[in-house]
């Protein structure tokens, strides 16, 4: 080899090698940091599904509880709909009474006025 030639390498390798030392200790600094971020990243998100189990398990509680609320709330409904119902056939027995009642006066009858029903009995 000509020792220009082999000065001429020498030169170049003695300008490339910080060159490349640079390169690769800035890909490993990169590469270290995107790994940093990464795992940042992770921990965050682990931190956030955490939270999110807790607010879960707060929810359940609350919908646990209005589920109960909910079945009180329908019994007391059917409850009510059956007094509902009874009241409106209360309501019609005594309709008929009183028309049964006004048809006899009109009438004028002299007999004994109309029976009420026994359903009535209690209300009167």
């Amino acid at each position: 080899m000509n020792p220009t030639h082999a000065a001429i390498i020498a030169a170049i390798c003695a300008l490339l090698a910080p060159l490349v030392t640079a390169w690769v200790g800035s890909r490993s600094a990169h590469e270290a940091n995107e790994i940093g971020e990464y795992k940042a990243s992770i921990e965050g998100m682990m931190e956030t599904i955490a939270g999110m189990k807790v607010l879960q398990d707060a929810q359940g509680g609350r919908i646990t509880a209005l589920e109960a609320e909910l079945t009180t709330v329908k019994a007391a409904l059917v409850t009510e709909q059956q007094g509902h119902r009874e009241t409106r056939e209360q309501f019609s027995v005594a309709t008929r009474y009183i028309r049964e009642l006004l048809a006899w006066v009109k009438a004028g009858l002299s007999t004994a006025h109309p029976v009420p029903p026994d359903s009535l009995a209690d209300w009167l």
